[in-house]
């Protein structure tokens, strides 16, 4: 089973999301992360460099 199916949702909107073609609902979010059978909290979970260059 893949991502898409297990979260209900067209392989096309996962393939978009990731690509960064189109910014993703609450409800992809959930989606995707029910696929990949993770919160969706953990879709967030990384660092990023606030600081002025």
């Amino acid at each position: 089973m893949t991502v898409a199916s297990i979260g209900k949702i067209e392989p096309k909107q996962v393939y978009r999301v990731l690509n960064g073609d189109h910014g993703a609902s609450l409800g992809t979010i959930i989606s995707i992360a029910k696929g990949l059978d993770i919160q969706p909290k953990e879709l967030f979970d990384f660092e990023f460099n606030l600081e002025k260059e």
